[in-house]
């Protein structure tokens, strides 16, 4: 089900970044380039992680943020996915206040509603499997990354 949302153009691996504003406006410019977004994406996206933060705590070595945004921002669904190299800061999606550094970041752009529970689930049997984020922050190119989420489903 995942692999039917990845495109190679739409993963980074290594990325650093400075801040979850600048990793955000970057994504959201690739996949503007892509024909995936309209312009209110940016925007959109960057209000709704200020009001709803996406950072998870995993439990393990790694933690991740799901940033998204509403689907009439999105032409064509896509999963971005930056595995980075440093950490970047988001608020916990848990209290809304707390610091998480996050290490691997999934931009999630859908534009049908029923697709979001699916995917989310999808991402969740990912997310509670800490050997597999493991093998997503360590992953050597972006072919291999494929391969280990379509070997989980």
């Amino acid at each position: 089900m995942l692999n039917n949302f990845l495109d190679n153009r739409c993963i980074e691996l290594k990325s650093n970044y400075d801040s979850y504003e600048d990793l955000i406006t970057n994504v959201s410019r690739e996949l503007l380039k892509y024909g995936y977004v309209k312009e209110s994406f940016l925007e959109n996206i960057l209000g709704r992680e200020k009001q709803y933060p996406t950072g998870f705590e995993l439990g393990g070595k790694y933690n991740i943020a799901i940033p998204h945004t509403d689907m009439e921002n999105v032409l064509k669904p896509v999963i971005y996915i930056v595995v980075l190299d440093r950490p970047v800061m988001f608020k916990s999606a848990e209290d809304g206040k707390s610091d998480i550094s996050v290490d691997i970041v999934f931009v999630i752009s859908l534009n049908e509603k029923d697709k979001h529970i699916v995917v989310l689930e999808e991402l969740m049997k990912i997310f509670s499997k800490n050997d597999l984020i493991e093998k997503i922050k360590n992953s050597e190119d972006k072919d291999e990354l494929i391969r280990l989420i379509y070997e989980e489903e």
